[in-house]
């Protein structure tokens, strides 16, 4: 479908674009001053406004998101309002309206142009919930002097103003960009009926070799209305100029830079996690900003070196655009899409790699919250707590498998070379050793990932986040958060490996394994079945005091208490009975009842025994002194 016709030809090339958020509009900016509001899906012009910029190139439009949609456009209904700026620094708010038979504007002038060009706009477009700060209908631009946050609703106001250092607003080549993180609610837990927690929105503005991050915070409201305060979070330097800034998802920020490199950051942790090489695409730009406001500019020129001249301003602010987790970037010739890979693909990709226990240590601190990069899982915690609990257990279980298949071959063939002759028995300790190893790092894992307070405090390794560029523009890479399962049970899931061990003829591994962890109290839960295995195998070794120690550091709780009381008794464990009766059941009474029954049958049994012992030294003497007679 190509917009417009030969009668637009006299409007001049298109300068700006922006795209609705429900892909039913487009609003174009042209270089004759022209702002055109186009119906996507029937490619007919809805409304041109050709009074409002006067013959000024429009260098910017951008939709307010959220203030109507394509299927509301009544008299009555929500009107879409686009926010205009032209090359001479005037800033418009334009809301559309649907009539019976046409469609009207009508415009509100922001900024006279007083304040310079404006060489950056950003609206703050709405999270997925309905929360306080989207009632002001923000949107942020910047001046070579300063950046601006202007809200639109229920009037017309600057709320917040910082100026730009002296270095930037001096610089000949450089421009100010913007960009925000939209506000979006969380629940803390899925399982606890709680208000959800609202994380506000972000504003990244970047100048120079510096990328500043500020705080929106509405307040609650005061007198019926709600109020707005912006807290400067923290400023990340970059080692060459900025040239684009875009916000992907809630945790990720990406910025374009003066020797064509694209790179994306956690800018809260402050780490890099993939630079790119973005030369190859020949990223179109425009120079109109290098101009005088009273004169107009040359097209848009095609792609060239961002120094190709000491004064010229080379602007992309309109050439790298993000959505869900993809970045779209124009070049001369193509349209380019950035993946940011997903944390499941991150992990996947490890996994390819062989890097086992990178990817479950990658994956563990997806569960704890302490990963950075997070695409694709859900924004509520406990939510994506679930997928990576899931996904932990997948990958445990493939790589229990993987690693006792591989070891008891490595121990086979070890065993048959040294009944050889040929080879060496330490080999097959050292992979029982090995296996051993993995095995404990593998139920670690296990206790970890459904214990919310333990996490991991270790750096966990991680996949290129960021993967080759295509030329193809797919669709976001979210993965759906529903029919999400809760959290593995810790019993379940120890059971599933302890099965594994059992189907590989390793039981014994992975059963003396779980006896440091139950002693430094790491785990402090065993389901029935898993604990009837252990005291078996215990009991055979011959090991029964130190199953005696694991269970005082049980939670009783936990246990099967008549199972356990049985065990004790049988097996004469006095010190776990004492610790079961007084901790279960607060009761220290039926313990020492059944202890002092104990001793008084061990006594009687005793004196049975020393009776009869007498008894049979008395008739063997009076059997010799007959004999002697």
């Amino acid at each position: 479908m190509a917009l417009g016709t030969s009668d637009h030809v006299d409007y001049g090339p298109v300068s700006s674009l922006d795209i609705s958020s429900d892909g039913s509009w487009l609003v174009a900016g042209h270089a004759g001053g022209q702002v055109i509001l186009w119906d996507v899906s029937s490619g007919a012009e809805l409304k041109a406004m050709g009074e409002i910029h006067a013959n000024v190139p429009v260098v910017y439009v951008r939709f307010l998101d959220g203030y109507g949609s394509a299927s509301t456009l009544t008299g009555t209904a929500p009107s879409p309002l686009v926010i205009s700026a032209d090359l001479a620094g005037s800033v418009y708010q334009t809301k559309i309206s649907s009539r019976l038979l046409y469609y009207s504007a009508s415009s509100i002038k922001i900024l006279d142009g007083s304040n310079g060009q404006v060489l950056a706009v950003s609206p703050l477009q709405r999270g997925g919930s309905s929360l306080p700060i989207e009632s002001f209908g923000l949107f942020a631009l910047s001046t070579r002097k300063a950046t601006f946050v202007i809200a639109t609703v229920p009037s017309v106001k600057v709320v917040f103003r910082v100026r730009h250092p002296e270095e930037a607003q001096k610089s000949s080549i450089a421009l100010p960009h913007v960009s925000w993180r939209p506000a979006f609610a969380t629940r803390v837990s899925k399982m606890v009926s709680t208000q959800p927690r609202i994380r506000d929105a972000i504003l990244a503005v970047g100048f120079l070799n510096h990328i500043t991050l500020y705080q929106a915070v509405c307040s609650p409201p005061r007198s019926g209305a709600s109020t707005l305060e912006f807290i400067r979070l923290s400023t990340l330097e970059t080692q060459n100029p900025v040239t684009a800034l875009q916000w992907l998802g809630t945790q990720v920020l990406v910025y374009g830079t003066s020797k064509d490199e694209l790179i994306a950051v956690d800018p809260f942790a402050m780490d890099e996690m993939e630079v790119l090489d973005v030369t190859g695409m020949q990223l179109v730009y425009h120079t109109r900003f290098s101009a005088p406001p009273d004169t107009t500019p040359p097209p848009s020129s095609s792609s060239a070196s961002y120094s190709s001249s000491a004064s010229t301003k080379c602007s992309y602010h309109n050439t790298i655009r993000s959505f869900g987790a993809r970045v779209f970037l124009l070049g001369l010739r193509q349209l380019y899409a950035v993946s940011i890979l997903s944390w499941d693909e991150r992990i996947g990709l490890l996994v390819r790699e062989g890097k086992w226990l990178d990817a479950l240590s990658l994956c563990l601190s997806f569960y704890d919250g302490n990963a950075t990069a997070t695409v694709g899982l859900p924004r509520d915690p406990a939510h994506a707590s679930a997928m990576a609990a899931k996904k932990l257990e997948e990958l445990l279980l493939s790589f229990i498998e993987l690693f006792l298949s591989k070891g008891n071959e490595s121990m086979k063939r070890a065993a048959s070379a040294a009944i050889k002759g040929g080879g060496n028995a330490g080999d097959a300790r050292k992979e029982l050793r090995r296996m051993q190893v993995l095995t404990s790092i593998c139920i670690g894992h296990a206790i970890a990932v459904t214990d919310s307070s333990s996490s991991s405090s270790s750096s966990s390794p991680s996949s290129s986040p960021v993967s080759s560029y295509s030329s193809s523009a797919a669709s976001s890479a979210f993965p759906s958060a529903s029919g999400v399962a809760s959290p593995n049970n810790k019993g379940t899931l120890l059971e599933h490996m302890y099965a594994e061990f059992v189907r590989q003829g390793r039981p014994e591994i992975f059963l003396e394994l779980l006896e440091p962890f139950m002693l430094s109290d790491q785990l402090v839960h065993l389901n029935p079945a898993l604990m009837q295995a252990f005291v078996s195998h215990f009991r055979v070794r011959g090991w029964l005091r130190r199953v005696e120690e694991c269970i005082v550091h049980l939670d009783i709780l936990s246990l099967d208490f008549h199972e356990v009381v049985k065990m004790c008794r049988a097996n004469n464990l006095s010190k776990a009975l004492l610790y079961v009766y007084n901790i279960g059941l607060l009761d220290y009474r039926t313990p020492l009842e059944q202890l002092l029954e104990s001793a008084v049958q061990l006594r009687g049994a005793v004196d049975k025994e020393e009776t009869e012992h007498g008894e049979k030294a008395e008739k063997a003497e009076r059997g010799g002194k007959e004999a002697g007679a």
